[in-house]
């Protein structure tokens, strides 16, 4: 009778899988998955609403290690959304979403169509940059708040160059009988329809449109920003310049 040998005995081991936010609290309970070492693993990472995954500590597919309880760690950052920000508007909100099959990957939003001829900007610590394709917009920093701004196209508004101011009339010369003929002399242009007025006027109406604006994305906070006080003050500072200018 011919003696059957033992089989050699197959280490096991077990990996946990974990799914946390950034502050460590958990999204879901833990996963377990068993096997032998050095045979191959695959986890599926799953998307959870309103998150976004940001780190892994050590890849989803690969083969069981040998270290005692090894963890797989899955991090998610909380989404934030878009505010879309219009004058005359009550602000919409957009929520943010990740990709069901890259939950690492946001799905593009797309921003609300304007039949006008607004366009959506960004503002930046130089002004304002324009969104290129509202159609797919993801925010550079979606665990911020965003907000867009629909407006007319900012070179439509920029301030016009103020021509030079005409030359003063030259005073008629006077006739025989040393009286003036005034009939003669070049009308002086009223004030209120200078060109330089005009360019005055537009730009306290640029000044006070974004001070708007900032106004109403902050309507339901309590403080501003340092960096949006910065702002508030320099659109006053523009607007009480332009004022100062208009009554000189």
């Amino acid at each position: 009778m011919q003696e059957t040998k033992p089989q050699p005995m197959v280490r096991q081991n077990r990996l946990i899988v974990r799914y946390v936010d950034q502050d460590g609290h958990k999204l879901n309970d833990d996963l377990s998955i068993f096997g032998a070492i050095d045979s191959e693993y695959t986890v599926n990472v799953p998307a959870f609403a309103g998150f976004r995954l940001i780190a892994q500590s050590r890849p989803s597919t690969g083969v069981m290690p040998t270290d005692e309880a090894p963890t797989l760690t899955l991090t998610y950052s909380k989404l934030a959304s878009v505010m879309v920000l219009e004058d005359g508007r009550k602000p919409q909100e957009l929520k943010l979403q990740a990709d069901p099959d890259a939950p690492g990957e946001l799905v593009p939003l797309q921003l609300p169509h304007r039949s006008d001829e607004k366009r959506y900007y960004l503002k930046t610590a130089s002004g304002y940059e324009l969104i290129t394709d509202p159609a797919h917009f993801v925010p550079a920093a979606p665990s911020t708040r965003t907000a867009v701004y629909a407006m007319m196209p900012l070179e439509s508004l920029a301030t016009p160059e103020v021509p030079a101011a005409p030359a003063p009339a030259k005073a008629a010369p006077a006739g025989r009988d040393g009286k003036v003929d005034t009939a003669s002399t070049t009308p002086e242009v009223p004030a209120a329809h200078r060109p330089a007025d005009q360019a005055i006027v537009l730009l306290m109406a640029k000044a006070l449109h974004q001070q708007a604006m900032l106004l109403d994305h902050n309507v339901e906070a309590d403080l501003l920003k340092t960096e949006q006080v910065a702002t508030l003050m320099t659109n006053m500072r523009a607007f009480m310049q332009a004022l100062a200018l208009m009554t000189h």
